[in-house]
């Protein structure tokens, strides 16, 4: 009797054992199974939310700069240079292209960081004169402040009165090529998501302006 009681306790406590095994491996299993679903929904956000941008970029670039391509800058503009020096676009002196980043207050700040940074890193070595920065500042020291952390090497103006083609109404730093006849050529606008998209411009306008600089 003493004999039985024995083996029906083992054999309880090895069913309680094996249940209790079984019910952390359901557990582990069913925290896995969620764990695989929230990596697979965070996956798909990350996806989705890129695509979103994706869109945007490509509209953004289609309509608005696209639409200003042949439009003519004002080489009468009037600039302000960081050492407080009046000049007129026109009297810019480059070769062929001028490439032009546009930049400002009302601006993304990140955006602007972001793209002065690819900018600076893009190792665009061509006479300073073919890449300038154009700024919308309210106080001219902070050009100057920008310039100084950035280690920026190009000239940088502030604009004293607008630039009207229509990349101006997106309100957002771009990049702008012009020729000799002050009219645009291309436009870019970074989006600070893609920075890969901000390399193969600077890239293929590096080509440009390395290309027309040997020929002139």
């Amino acid at each position: 009797m003493q004999k039985n009681k024995a083996i029906y306790l083992f054999s309880g406590i090895i069913a309680l054992f094996i249940f209790v095994v079984f019910g952390v491996y359901c557990i582990s299993t069913i925290q896995k199974e969620r764990n695989t679903a929230d990596i697979i929904e965070k996956d798909y956000n990350s996806i989705s939310q890129q695509n979103e941008y994706l869109q945007s970029f490509i509209k953004i670039q289609l309509s608005i700069g696209n639409s200003s391509i042949g439009q003519k800058v004002d080489g009468n503009i009037r600039l302000t240079r960081e050492d407080g020096k009046l000049f007129k676009l026109g009297e810019i002196d480059f070769k062929n292209y001028l490439l032009i980043f546009r930049m400002g207050e009302k601006h993304c700040s990140i955006c602007v960081e972001r793209a002065l940074e690819r900018v600076l890193s893009s190792g665009i070595d061509v006479p300073y004169q073919n890449v300038v920065i154009l700024a919308s500042y309210s106080n001219i020291r902070h050009i100057r402040y920008l310039k100084r952390i950035n280690k920026i090497k190009w000239q940088i103006y502030n604009l004293d009165e607008p630039i009207r083609i229509n990349a101006e109404e997106y309100n957002y730093p771009y990049f702008l090529l012009i020729n000799k006849n002050y009219e645009v050529v291309h436009t870019f606008f970074p989006e600070k998501e893609l920075p890969e998209y901000t390399k193969h411009f600077l890239d293929g306008v590096k080509n440009i302006l390395y290309i027309k600089h040997e020929n002139s």
